[in-house]
């Protein structure tokens, strides 16, 4: 079975990147509602990969 690649489009990349570190700040305060929330944010940013 061929699983693609995760992709974030060229017009989402900022978006991505500031999701990522708002996920590690949520996650190092151990706000783990928060961490999930913006874990779901930043893949609904991207398509194709594991879902």
């Amino acid at each position: 079975m061929y699983i693609p690649p995760f992709i974030v489009p060229p017009e989402k990349v900022e978006e991505y990147n500031k999701l990522e570190v708002q996920s590690g700040q949520a996650l190092r305060q151990l706000d783990v509602v928060a961490y999930e929330e913006l874990q779901s944010a930043q893949k609904a940013s991207g398509f194709g990969g594991h879902e």
